[in-house]
């Protein structure tokens, strides 16, 4: 991301320190209150991720951010934290995105063979087969804000998310639909849609050697914080696995094609795709037990 485009949220006004008590941080202190509610161990991995956040709060990045003249962001996320919320709220669509230089809203839905830059980014962030499949049960192809039928996004929320567009390459709605990712699955029966939880808004910067991490540009729900329900969303996901994981093998007759599997070429897949992905996602389900899910997939970060 150039400089430039930074330099559009600082218009009308200095950039602020957000240093112990500045307005950033203050919102981050908030959002230990959101704590109350989950149990032992679901609290001590979510107070972990808050004081990951709080480690680059202070960057110039951040400072910019909140700056009340440019894009007021609830949160800076490192990356290394993307699977923690991702395994809450892991169906996305993309809301804009940089194309050509020109930040676009994104309405044309995208074949699955295509492989765009935004969805590249995502997958290939963790450099482990791990997930890029859970990514892609979730995301099986790369949806658009035509497709989007789920909550009602507040008017504060979008009139953040289209200024953030001067300072992200992509803005993106991560939500909990996970009977959205079941209808593109096929191959595979179907879900019951449960209450939804408020879906989160995220921006990225895809240059992820400057900037390590993402900002949450705030979630759909009025007059809360950022983290109700969090333990009992991560629960949602995992029930879900646990109903599909005896029906991927279903997709063992799919084109091996339309899967991503990192720097494999065509003739080199694995044969029998569904079962391998039962495999991985019994694994999975086998590290969430363990508490380790996340910190496996972190442990395949790659910013270069």
């Amino acid at each position: 991301m150039s400089e430039e485009r930074i330099a559009l949220t600082e218009s009308g006004g200095g950039s602020r320190k957000t240093g112990g008590d500045g307005p950033l941080s203050r919102t981050l202190e908030q959002h230990q209150g959101d704590l109350r509610g989950d149990d032992a161990s679901k609290t001590e991995i979510l107070q972990s991720f808050l004081q990951e956040c709080k480690r680059v709060r202070n960057t110039p990045f951040a400072e910019r951010l909140a700056d009340p003249s440019g894009v007021r962001a609830n949160m800076v996320m490192p990356l290394e934290q993307l699977p923690d919320l991702f395994l809450a709220v892991p169906v996305l669509y993309l809301y804009a995105a940089q194309d050509d230089g020109t930040m676009r809203r994104t309405l044309s839905p995208w074949g699955r063979r295509e492989l765009r830059p935004q969805q590249r980014f995502l997958m290939e962030l963790f450099d482990t087969q791990l997930w890029r499949d859970l990514y892609q049960i979730f995301n099986r192809k790369w949806r658009t804000m035509r497709e989007y039928t789920g909550d009602t996004i507040p008017s504060s929320i979008q009139i953040r998310m289209n200024k953030a567009c001067d300072v992200f390459d992509d803005i993106v709605i991560c939500t909990p639909y996970h009977h959205v990712a079941l209808m593109d699955l096929e191959e595979i029966g179907t879900w019951r849609p449960e209450r939804h939880p408020e879906p989160y808004a995220l921006g990225f910067v895809r240059d992820k050697q400057t900037y390590p991490f993402a900002v949450i540009l705030g979630r759909f729900i009025e007059n809360g914080g950022l983290f109700p329900n969090y333990g009992e969303m991560v629960d949602n996901t995992m029930r879900f696995l646990r109903r599909i994981v005896s029906d991927l093998p279903a997709l063992n007759n799919t084109d091996p094609s339309l899967w991503h599997y990192g720097k494999a070429k065509l003739g080199e897949f694995p044969p029998l795709p569904g079962n391998r992905l039962a495999d991985q996602m019994k694994f999975a389900l086998k590290l969430h037990k363990g508490k380790i899910l996340a910190d496996t997939i972190r442990q395949g970060m790659q910013l270069t």
